[in-house]
């Protein structure tokens, strides 16, 4: 599996829409994320995982209303904007191949409040 992108939506760290290209090139085979703290690079890795795990993205099950909790506490908050968000996404788009064939497919996993 090929991760070809992820899209935040007012997830995180990360408000209003971010589209990350993640298509290692054929020159530089490895993509690398760095920063200081509290930019991100967690949130990245969190997005991936509920993406692809959704209630089962920390390794365990959690009841509904943990996962409502998570999620709802997972959505975008700027103090200073005037509109709050009240609903984020993480949107993967990935490349996968088997023996038989290979597929382009997306993924996405939406958090309303």
């Amino acid at each position: 599996m090929i991760l070809s992108s992820i899209t935040l939506t007012d997830f995180g760290t990360f408000g209003g829409q971010q589209r990350i290209a993640l298509r290692p090139k054929p020159n530089r085979p490895i993509v690398l994320f760095g920063g200081k703290n509290g930019v991100g690079k967690t949130t990245l890795l969190e997005a991936v995982r509920l993406c692809f795990y959704g209630q089962h993205w920390n390794g365990t099950k959690l009841s509904k209303e943990q996962y409502s909790t998570y999620l709802e506490g997972r959505i975008h908050r700027n103090p200073t904007a005037l509109i709050q968000a009240n609903s984020a996404s993480v949107g993967i788009e990935f490349d996968f191949a088997d023996k038989r064939s290979e597929e382009h497919t997306s993924e996405l996993q939406s958090l309303t409040n």
